[in-house]
């Protein structure tokens, strides 16, 4: 007998018990446990409702009684517990639940408690052998006389599966259904498991094969479907390759696409005669896994002529097969019984404690903590948000006790209450007690009669002179009168109100006293709110000294700022100067005023208040900082040479002075100017100048604008790693204060670079960085154009799917806020990836779309660009009549636009006339193009259109014209400094020599390309140049020389996500592999470049490597070979396919695919 066989034993059952209430006790405290304690919870929360379902009524004593089991209280009793010794189970229980309940029915829910834990316990025997193995400690202690010895911890149970290994079988399940929005993969490390849900599911399939899952939007149900699709292939219920997952999308998913989904997962083609009633007959006799997800998107056809029988035929299966439908509302048109139907909750409380406890590890009290997880109701999406609230701002626990206390238990309330929170901070209780205002804008009624009465019996008693002075100082009646009329306040209030306080006289007394306190608060406790209240009443007592000195105390106290700056400048542009007898007062006043104009946009009132002041004579500082704001107001005004003037003068005279951060800032704002005036080597001079000094001040805020220029200014020169260094250095500065935006602007600068630099992945993580933040934000239009971007850099990887994904996120943003500009850019993209995937017929059907909205909204320049996009699609299907005709009308609209640089479309001409086969003619268009590019001026254009016909006249064998072309691109980059320009036609000419044998020419420019490329930064032209010289070297038969370059690139296609290069390297690796007589490791690699190749659909690759194959069956013979052949596919079945940090295949696909490729192996 085994230790978790004894515990099924009825004579251990006082002691499981024991164990269990220790256990359940522990998952509301404990930290690191080693059982699944989500799972217990939930038995716990099942077991006290069944034992208590005739005796509580109310859901809030039942979370009493939940609680009081796991509170601070029952620690002596767990002690005593944990020592075995003579409190039972039940006296514990009963005890604890007797202090929210009668002592009668705790007892009885103690008796049944402990009867139903027993049983669940036993039904999950892991579970059970979990916790038994957790507290051996416990078990081994001679007062417990547990009868059995535990084996060696090398035997003890694992209390998951390695969550690698679920990865694996999950990675890659729903790539097939590109009409379908994706499934989430299940982030096991983020989100916790459902575990009530799962059950739930669990226990519905076991009456039905299918279930409809209902919840609201953002209850979670397919976070929930997720987890369960990770477990059931985990676990091997379920192979990947029959789990069918489908999501309805608005304007994607149809009819046939949908269909043409189901019939390429059931391996039939919709061609075949029949062959929905075969689909059927098929999916009968299947044990798979169907979820469709959003069937409320379905439309009536879909639902009558496809989910309907679906739903019908996996009733007839009798193999194990399962569907499952998620919806918001039940569907109509399908005959769904009751007991088919789950009602999705969201998390359980003991889910969401454990979400905030254990994944996110939130510091929150353990009370705080479970009332949020059972006010949130389960919602996931309330949960992020909360998270993101408590974890970007510092709160108090008082806060947290508020924001938990207020939380509204209407659903829609609960998340503008909870996203209101999360953008703004918290509001604070006034340290005094509150104002009949203040209470007046909390309540929408007077509920609070017991303040108002205690204040008039305040007004009614005692000194009326001290009652005045209380009023002031606690309850600012003074604010009184602007609300007084919204609320029904009681009579004899108003009276007072109306009859004592509204005199002038009474006003001006009022007003004085209250001045006094505020200022002899503010001297006693430095706060400028203080100050700033008590200057507006004296001003409004209309003593005007004692008003301007209290501003005086705010300005030479430095606090101007965002909080005081509308209160000040509301004092200071009433304010009459007259009063003020004091002249040094008279220019910080006017200096500030001065600031505040120019700060509200009155441009006219701050240049007059800036003059007086220095007519005044301010000392010398005071004269930097009048002249920097004359500069921004001629910048303001687009007086370019005027503002320059004013800024440099205010440049000289900090320096003189060493006031370091005003040169800075005067320098960021002369930048600006010469970067409009496209200046760019004043503006490097200007900048260079001042980033000394960046060094050594404190402030943050002052640099920022040096950074961010100094980083534009290199990536315009291509020097992209200062750049990045630069911006780097403004991501650390926005971090250190929270600057959301900011880290998002400068996130996404750096994608750019990333992208420019052809660094895929890096530029994708910077975009996937600000995708969430902007999240934040709640900026949709900056979202939906991350998500555009991410598109973007994923159809450059060649990874259509996960561009389409992408796309779709942006066009749904754009739809629902009726963006037709950001819709038609995205018709537009959608349409280049499905002309990449040679799909014609939807290319054309989005560029389509995109000309429709040109259209409706007048856009000719973007009718013109859908033309050429549509052109281009002919193009690929080698329609060149049809083409050619777009082109022209496209030519047409932009000549009629008064464009003058027209070279992209003739360049589109010439590019057809060559794949026609007419070269001269494509020759003499594009030598029209290099004209009109010299024209403009334009040398780079011209050097790029030399390239493009080097390259072509290289295709068709006239070397000497591609190496003339090539030369007078190299030249004409040059003339711009063009240095990735220079280098990319040093590689052509290279290639040019290679071609024609000359192996030390092309092997000394290849060599020139790459110290260009590596002076620059520029990593993956690096590895194109290490490429082509491994190649060269290869041809010469010296392997070593090779390997070498082909190494060398190896890392850094890896680093820019350049998979397809990465294979062709590794293709060519494995030749000279092979001529070493390595011959597994060269038939493994090349067997890896075939599965990429093949599930890339790159057919010509494809073929040459199957060729490769051959020759080698045929050098080395079928008794060699062959065994050789099965041991490395068996090899790549079991391993799948990772290069580098990359995995690229995961094994069931690679199995799947070897299968199909090597039917007889």
């Amino acid at each position: 007998m085994n230790v978790v066989q004894f515990f099924t034993l009825p004579t251990s059952e006082d002691m499981l018990k024991k164990l269990l209430a220790i256990a359940i006790y522990d998952c509301g405290n404990a930290e690191d446990l080693k059982f699944d304690h989500i799972s217990l919870q939930a038995i716990f929360r099942d077991s006290l409702k069944k034992a208590s379902q005739k005796i509580i009524r109310s859901e809030k004593t039942f979370q009493q009684l939940m609680n009081s089991l796991q509170d601070e209280t029952a620690r002596e009793k767990i002690e005593r517990l944990s020592n075995h010794q003579d409190t039972s189970f039940e006296e514990h229980v009963s005890e604890q639940l007797s202090r929210h309940i009668s002592e009668r029915n705790a007892g009885k829910i103690a008796n049944a408690l402990g009867e139903e834990l027993l049983f669940q316990i036993r039904l999950y025997p892991e579970l059970l052998e979990q916790i038994v193995y957790h507290y051996r400690h416990l078990l081994e202690q001679p007062q417990w006389n547990f009868p059995l010895e535990f084996p060696s911890e090398e035997a003890e149970p694992h209390s998951t599966t390695s969550s690698l290994d679920v990865e694996r079988h999950f990675i890659r399940l729903f790539i097939n259904n590109p009409d379908s929005g994706q499934l989430p993969y299940w982030d096991e490390h983020f989100y916790i498991w459902p575990v009530r849900g799962m059950r739930k599911i669990e226990d519905c399939l076991k009456n039905s094969p299918n279930l409809l899952i209902l919840g609201g939007s953002g209850s979670g149900k397919t976070t929930l479907i997720s987890a369960y699709l990770h477990i059931q292939v985990a676990q091997k219920q379920f192979s990947a390759e029959d789990v069918f997952y489908y999501r309805f999308v608005n304007n994607i998913s149809n009819y046939t696409s949908f269909l043409n989904s189901l019939l390429s997962f059931c391996n039939l083609s919709a061609d075949e005669e029949d062959a929905i009633d075969i689909l059927w007959r098929h999916i009968a006799n299947r044990k798979a896994i169907f979820v469709l997800d959003d069937v409320g998107r379905a439309d009536e056809e879909l639902v009558k002529r496809l989910l309907t029988p679906l739903w019908e035929t996996i009733k007839k299966n009798k193999v194990g097969g399962k569907c499952i439908f998620l919806s918001r509302e039940k569907p109509e048109g399908i005959d769904i019984h009751a007991n088919e139907v789950y009602q999705y909750p969201g998390l359980s409380q003991a889910e969401g404690n454990a979400l905030l406890r254990d994944k996110w590890a939130l510091d929150i009290p353990t009370h705080s903590r479970k009332i949020l997880a059972y006010k949130l109701k389960g919602l996931p999406p309330l949960f992020i948000i909360f998270r993101n609230w408590w974890t970007f701002e510092t709160h108090t626990d008082t806060e947290l006790e508020r924001f938990i206390e207020h939380l509204p238990s209407n659903e829609a309330a609960l998340y503008q209450y909870s996203g209101k929170h999360l953008h703004t901070t918290f509001e604070r209780t006034d340290p005094r007690l509150n104002s009949l205002l203040c209470a007046a804008s909390i309540f929408r009624q007077p509920e609070t009669e017991a303040f108002y009465e205690k204040t008039y019996q305040q007004i009614g008693g005692g000194e009326f002179q001290q009652v005045l002075e209380l009023l002031v100082e606690w309850h600012r009646l003074l604010s009184f009168d602007d609300h007084l009329n919204r609320y029904d306040y009681a009579l004899p209030l108003k009276d007072f109100y109306y009859h004592l306080i509204c005199t002038p006289q009474m006003r001006r007394i009022l007003h004085s006293i209250a001045g006094t306190l505020y200022r002899e608060r503010a001297q006693q406790t430095g706060n400028i709110q203080d100050a700033l209240e008590s200057a507006y009443h004296f001003y409004k007592a209309e003593d005007e000294r004692e008003a301007a000195m209290q501003v005086q105390e705010v300005l030479s106290s430095g606090s101007v700022n965002g909080n005081f700056s509308g209160q000040i400048f509301e004092l200071l542009r009433n304010l009459n100067l007259e009063a003020l007898d004091n002249k040094q007062m008279k220019i910080q006043v006017l200096y500030n005023r001065g600031q505040l104009y120019f700060q509200q946009g009155e441009l006219d009132l701050a240049e007059k208040d800036l003059a007086l002041c220095e007519q005044l004579h301010p000392p010398k500082n005071l004269q930097g900082s009048v002249l920097l704001t004359h500069g921004k107001i001629a910048k303001r005004r687009n007086e370019t040479e005027l503002a320059v003037r004013f800024l440099q003068d205010s440049m000289e005279l900090f320096e003189a002075l060493e006031d370091e951060q005003n040169i800075i800032q005067a320098a960021g704002e002369l930048a600006e100017i010469l970067l409009e005036k496209q200046e760019f080597d004043q503006v490097l001079k200007t900048l260079r100048r001042v980033e000394p000094y960046c060094e050594k001040v404190q402030d943050d805020r002052c640099k920022e604008k040096i950074y961010f220029h100094l980083g534009q200014i290199y990536a315009e020169k291509l020097e992209w790693d200062v750049a990045l260094n630069y911006f780097q250095k403004l991501l650390q500065i926005y971090n250190h204060r929270n600057d959301t935006a900011g880290i998002v602007s400068v996130l996404e600068q750096m994608a750019q670079i990333h992208e420019a630099l052809e660094e895929w992945n890096q530029a994708i993580e910077n975009y996937y960085e600000s995708l969430q933040l902007r999240e934040k934000l709640d900026d949709w239009k900056g979202l939906a154009e991350c998500y555009e971007h991410l598109g973007n850099l994923y159809k450059r990887k060649d990874e259509l799917d996960l561009a389409i994904d992408f796309y779709q996120e942006a066009q749904e943003l754009f739809r629902q806020h009726e963006y037709t500009t950001g819709l038609a850019t995205i018709y537009m993209e959608l349409g280049d990836v499905y002309l990449q995937r040679e799909e014609w017929d939807l290319a054309l059907g989005f560029y389509q779309k995109s000309q429709e909205i040109f259209e409706k909204t007048e856009d000719v320049r973007g009718i013109a660009k859908s033309f050429e996009k549509i052109a281009e699609t002919f193009r690929a299907q080698k329609d060149w009549e049809r083409s050619l005709d777009m082109l022209e009308k496209a030519l047409e609209i932009r000549e009629r636009l008064g464009e003058s640089d027209l070279t992209d479309v003739y360049l589109q001409i010439g590019d057809t006339y060559f794949e026609k086969g007419e070269l001269e003619h494509a020759l003499s268009v594009y030598q029209r193009c290099i004209e009109m590019k010299q024209t403009v001026g334009d040398s780079a254009g011209a050097a790029g259109i030399y390239y493009n016909m080097g390259k072509i006249s290289q295709d068709n064998g006239h070397l000497e014209d591609a190496l003339n072309y090539f030369k007078q691109a190299k030249s004409l980059y040059g003339l711009t400094q063009h240095a990735r320009g220079i280098a990319r036609s040093l590689h052509a000419i290279g290639s040019v020599h290679q071609q024609m044998g000359d192996w030390d020419s092309a092997l000394e420019v290849y060599k020139q390309a790459l110290k260009i490329y590596d002076y620059i930064g520029d990593s993956k032209g690096v590895a194109t140049v290490c490429y082509t010289l491994g190649t060269v070297f290869h041809d010469q038969g010296d392997w070593e020389q090779a390997l070498s370059y082909y190494h060398q690139t190896l890392p850094r296609y890896e680093k820019s996500g350049d998979l397809l290069s990465m294979a062709q390297a590794i293709g060519n690796i494995s030749s000279i592999e092979f001529e070493q007589g390595e011959h597994i490791k060269a038939i493994t690699h090349q067997i890896e470049v075939l599965l990429y190749f093949y599930d890339h659909d790159h057919r010509e690759l494809v073929d040459k490597v199957l060729s490769n194959l051959v020759a080698c069956h045929q050098e080395l013979g079928a008794e060699v070979f062959q065994p050789l052949l099965q041991r490395c596919l068996q090899r790549v079945a079991n391993n799948g396919v990772t290069w580098g940090k990359h995995l690229v295949i995961i094994p069931e696909k690679a199995a799947s695919m070897i299968r199909q490729l090597f039917p007889d192996n």
